[in-house]
């Protein structure tokens, strides 16, 4: 049919890992703020995952409305967390000062298995990425709703998405997400193209010199499987242990999860009604 558009570019997660074991950042932050302090940063989290290209900003009136509904805080006590996970080095103090923009770099590089399945690369601190349509957009261009001349330029200079799993599959014992990254920075430096026989002859280089190799443990373990759960209960699935984050539930299409996980959520939901009698 005519006119037809393709499915449109994906750029937030729906599912990220919740550790049990908490950490620092979360003890400081609820010694300062109780239980908002907890809710209100894996919320802040939620916020951040959801959001396109992960950048919340906190500078138009309905951001700022919209922020502090996703996590239940008040201006000055989500001004005060942003400020102390700046000072612990979780959210980065650039972009929070000059744009009142957050992103967290460690939260987003947590995210890089699942752009590796989508078979992209992760969006960049300044919201850049590489579209299936072999442009270059950035949320700043897309807030503003136009593109300059220079920027039209930049995008005719961009090849296709470089398929990292066929790439994997090749050079098996060698990390290849760490390479795609150093090659495109490379690229971006030399302003040069990203190609399929470039980022080839630069893993081929990786693998004679040695760089960028897998440890013997996790070659070892790239065969094995492990159960995952779905946490409506639906079902149960073998997946392997490396690739986690792409197995979804057949019925509900929820993400599956590890058996930990299931446990964990089993409990809060038993000691929540036992907290309601």
């Amino acid at each position: 049919m005519a006119g037809q558009v393709g499915r449109p570019e994906k750029n937030t997660v729906e599912y990220f890992s919740h550790f049990v074991i908490e950490s620092k950042v979360v003890k400081i932050l609820e010694h300062r703020f109780g239980d908002k302090g907890y809710a209100g940063y894996y919320r802040l989290k939620e916020l951040i995952a959801g959001t396109k290209m992960h950048r919340p900003a906190f500078n138009s009136i309905h951001d700022k409305y919209w922020t502090l509904e996703k996590t239940r805080l008040t201006e000055d006590e989500f001004v005060e967390m942003v400020e102390l996970l700046i000072e612990m080095g979780e959210i980065d103090r650039e972009l929070w000062e000059e744009e009142k923009v957050i992103w967290m770099e460690d939260f987003i590089q947590t995210m890089k298995p699942v752009y590796y399945n989508r078979g992209k690369p992760l969006p960049t601190k300044d919201g850049i990425i590489t579209t299936s349509n072999n442009s270059i957009s950035t949320s700043r261009n897309q807030q503003e709703g136009s593109i300059g001349t220079k920027g039209r330029e930049e995008t005719t200079n961009h090849t296709p998405l470089i398929d990292l799993k066929s790439f994997s599959a090749e050079y098996s014992t060698l990390d290849v997400p760490l390479s795609y990254e150093k090659y495109k920075s490379n690229c971006e430096e030399r302003n040069k193209s990203l190609s399929n026989s470039g980022f080839n002859l630069w893993c081929k280089t990786d693998m004679n010199k040695g760089w960028n190799q897998k440890t013997a443990s996790e070659v070892d373990k790239s065969n094995e499987f492990v159960t995952l759960y779905c946490p409506s209960g639906h079902m149960e699935k073998q997946a392997d242990k490396n690739k986690i984050w792409g197995c979804f539930c057949d019925e509900c299409e929820k993400p599956m999860i590890e058996k930990y996980e299931m446990m964990h959520n089993k409990a809060a939901v038993k000691q929540g009604k036992s907290g309601d009698k």
